[in-house]
C-alpha cells in the first residue's frame, strides 16, 4: 500500500509529495521520472542517430543530383535517389524531427525529475500525438505508392481512397492534439494529473487518437493483403524456390503485419485509457 501511494505521488511531479517521499519505505527500487527520462533519452538518442543517417543518405542523393552531373548508368543504379521531396525523405524528416522533440522532452524530465506541462506537451502531444502519427501515415502512403506501381486492375480506387482516409485522420489527430495542448496550458489546470483526470478535451483526444490508430492498423493490414495477392498472382511466382518465396514474403509482408499489430496495440491501449478515465477518473491508467 505504501509503495502504491509513493508511486502514484511520484507519477505527477508534485513537489510536496516528493519532499515527503521516503525511498526506504518502498519495497524495491522506485521508478522516478528521472530514471524514466534517462531510459527514454537513451532510446530516443539511438533512434535519432539512425534517423539522421537515413536522412543524410536520402538527402545526399538529392543534393548530388542537383550539384553534380551523373551518367545514365549512375542514374539507373541510384534510381531511388529521385529529385524533389519524396515520401521517403518526408518520412525520415518527420521521424528525425519527432526524435528531436521527444529528446528535449525527456531531457526536461531528467532535469526536473517530474512530469510537468512542458515535457507532457513535447512527448505526448507533439511527439507521439502529431509527429509520430504523421510519420507512420507517410510510411503507409509510401507502401501504397510502391504497390500502385504494379498493375492495379480493379483496385485503382483503393490506392486513392485509403491514402485520402489516412490524410483526413492525420488532420483530425493534429487538430485534436492542438486543442489538447491549448487546454493544458491555458485551461487553468495546476498539474498534468489534474488535467488528465478532469479534462473533457483530453478524453476526446484519447478517443480520436485511438480511433485513428485503429483505422491505420486496418488500412496497413489491407495494404499487406494487397501486396501478398499481387506477389502470389505473378505467373513466375509458382516457379520460385520455397526459400526465395520465404525471403520475399519476409521482406515485403512481415513488416506490414508487425506495423499493423503495433498500431492496433496502441489503439487498444489508448481506448483502455479512455475507458479508465470515465470509470475511474482519479486513477492513472499507466499505474
Amino acid at each position: 500500500m505504501v509503495a502504491e501511494e509513493a508511486y502514484e505521488h511520484s507519477q505527477y511531479g508534485e513537489s510536496e509529495s516528493e519532499a515527503d517521499f521516503d525511498i526506504e519505505t518502498v519495497d524495491g527500487p522506485a521508478l522516478t521520472h528521472q530514471i524514466a527520462g534517462i531510459v527514454g533519452l537513451c532510446i530516443t538518442s539511438l533512434l535519432w542517430i539512425i534517423a539522421s543517417w537515413r536522412l543524410l543518405y536520402h538527402y545526399s542523393g538529392w543534393c548530388s543530383t542537383c550539384c553534380t552531373k551523373r551518367t545514365k548508368e549512375d542514374e539507373d543504379i541510384n534510381h531511388l535517389r529521385a529529385d524533389g521531396l519524396t515520401t521517403k525523405r518526408l518520412l525520415h524528416g518527420l521521424l528525425w524531427t519527432a526524435m528531436v522533440v521527444e529528446g528535449v522532452g525527456y531531457a526536461d524530465m531528467v532535469g526536473t525529475n517530474s512530469s510537468n506541462k512542458l515535457n507532457y506537451v513535447l512527448l505526448d502531444i507533439i511527439g507521439r500525438g502529431i509527429l509520430e502519427f504523421s510519420t507512420f501515415v507517410i510510411g503507409t502512403v509510401h507502401w501504397f505508392n510502391i504497390t500502385s506501381q504494379a498493375r492495379a486492375g480493379d483496385e485503382k480506387l483503393a490506392f486513392t481512397i485509403f491514402p485520402a482516409i489516412l490524410m483526413i485522420i492525420t488532420i483530425a489527430v493534429t487538430i485534436s492534439s492542438t486543442f489538447e495542448a491549448v487546454a493544458l496550458l491555458h485551461g487553468g489546470f495546476e498539474t498534468v494529473h489534474e488535467f488528465r483526470s478532469q479534462s473533457d478535451v483530453h478524453r476526446m483526444q484519447l478517443l480520436v487518437e485511438s480511433t485513428g490508430w485503429g483505422i491505420h492498423a486496418v488500412i496497413v493490414a489491407i495494404c499487406g493483403k494487397m501486396v501478398y495477392e499481387r506477389i502470389s498472382s505473378l505467373p513466375t511466382f509458382s516457379q520460385v524456390r520455397s526459400q526465395a518465396k520465404r525471403n520475399i514474403i519476409t521482406k515485403m509482408i512481415i513488416p506490414m503485419i508487425f506495423c499493423s499489430l503495433c498500431y492496433l496495440l496502441r489503439a487498444g491501449w489508448m481506448a483502455a485509457d479512455f475507458v479508465s478515465r470515465i470509470i475511474y477518473p482519479e486513477t492513472t491508467f499507466e499505474s
